[in-house]
């Protein structure tokens, strides 16, 4: 299955984004992928349903935010934006 990513920078924020073309998830299940231990599909496959989680706590902690795009047949998006370090510097001053 083919992945995007791309990096973009603009309003003192930093954009990376990671897409692929897979099968989405529902609404319901988009809704909790943020969420511990939580697998889509009714835990099918490996995986413990951390990395997400990891990932947004990671983010957070930098000041940033972590969000998906996603339905049925759509694939997935997951954009991560934080501040700019030339914007946190500018805020430390």
């Amino acid at each position: 299955m083919p992945v995007r990513l791309g990096v973009a920078r603009a309003d003192g924020e930093v954009r990376l984004w990671v897409a692929d073309e897979g099968p989405g998830l529902a609404p319901e299940d988009a809704a909790r992928v943020f969420d511990r231990f939580f697998r889509a599909g009714g835990g099918a496959g490996s995986g413990l349903g951390l990395g997400l989680a990891i990932v947004q706590g990671v983010v957070r902690a930098h000041g940033g935010e972590v969000t998906v795009d996603t339905a049925p047949g759509e694939g997935l998006t997951a954009t991560v934006t934080l501040p700019s370090c030339t914007e946190k510097a500018a805020q430390a001053d």
